[in-house]
């Protein structure tokens, strides 16, 4: 006479799916977490596309135990399931692949994000540069990252469903790091984008460091560093910003916008978001004064082919070797 053992346990209990959102393709690993995950060593998930769960609706994956609070499933493809609402998937778990919980989670196919362009595309190695990711399916609910290569990963902003929001991480040295799109931890989504650092710039002085209010005057900025970039400019005075023109790794060009009278701070930028300016507050600073003007002359002839001397009268002269 044989014996047959039956096992009373304990309902397993679901309370989080993660991630709840995934490709169309299938084949993810989806981790739930509850309890009594484990109870007879063996777990089954189940995917259905109705609330009724019949026969015809339903996908049964075996799962995988973590421990007695976690069970891994991987999700089924889009395509292999006929529901009612594909758009929320009810999941619940098994630990006989008979009683399947009271409870049910909802999983959710999505379009895996596409990222098209990306800007700017350079920064410098302080890190920082608010960078623009723009693309396809960026779901507002779901987690999003950015990795630049090995120089590391930072955390992005939903903007809308095309546009994503990060902050450049700080790099060690200078080049390029390629760019990748973390979704939920999970999804790596790679891109054809690079992104360049760029050492920090040095300004040592500036030639001319005088012009008139109106602007205009050519001035030559002396340096270390510098790059020829879409974004390279002169700000005047922490406000008016003017485009430079890249002469060589130790000079650059760039013409004064109009200001009112006084000295004032020139810096230096390759990416249009950090600038840089010279320690020396003689060379390093521009100062705008009015140009002189002159009202009359004293004497106001003089006979053709004789030299004398002739008084100026007028505004704004200066004692100057070089007036």
């Amino acid at each position: 006479e044989s014996e047959l053992w039956f096992s009373y346990v304990e309902p397993p209990f679901v309370q989080k799916l993660v991630p709840p959102f995934g490709s169309p393709k299938g084949n993810e690993e989806i981790l739930i977490t509850g309890t009594n995950l484990d109870s007879s060593g063996e777990v089954w998930c189940r995917f259905s596309g109705c609330s009724d769960s019949s026969a015809d609706r339903r996908i049964v994956v075996p799962g995988k135990s973590v421990k007695n609070t976690s069970t891994i499933c991987t999700s089924p493809p889009q395509s292999s399931l006929v529901g009612c609402d594909m758009n929320s998937i009810h999941v619940d778990v098994s630990t006989n692949n008979a009683d399947w919980s009271s409870q049910r989670l909802v999983f959710r196919y999505v379009t895996t994000p596409a990222v098209t362009r990306m800007h700017p595309r350079i920064g410098m190695q302080d890190g920082g540069m608010r960078v623009t990711v723009s693309g396809s399916s960026f779901e507002q609910a779901r987690r999003y990252d950015v990795s630049f290569g090995s120089v590391g990963t930072v955390p992005a902003e939903w903007r809308s469903n095309t546009t994503l929001i990060c902050d450049s991480p700080r790099s060690s040295s200078p080049g390029r790091a390629e760019i990748v799109l973390i979704v939920d931890d999970t999804v790596n989504v790679p891109t054809d984008h690079v992104f360049e650092y760029l050492r920090p710039v040095s300004v040592f002085d500036l030639n001319p460091t005088r012009g008139p209010l109106e602007g205009g005057t050519m001035i030559t900025v002396q340096g270390t560093n510098f790059v020829s970039t879409a974004a390279l400019s002169c700000r005047f005075g922490g406000a008016s910003v003017v485009q430079a023109h890249f002469v060589s790794l130790n000079e650059i060009r760039c013409f004064s916008p109009m200001r009112i009278p006084g000295q004032t701070s020139v810096e230096v930028s390759l990416d249009g978001q950090t600038y840089y300016q010279s320690n020396n507050t003689t060379t390093g600073m521009f100062t705008y004064e009015h140009l002189p003007s002159i009202q009359r002359t004293i004497p106001a002839n003089a006979p053709a082919g004789k030299a004398i001397n002739v008084t100026l009268i007028g505004n704004y002269f200066e004692d100057s070797s070089s007036f």
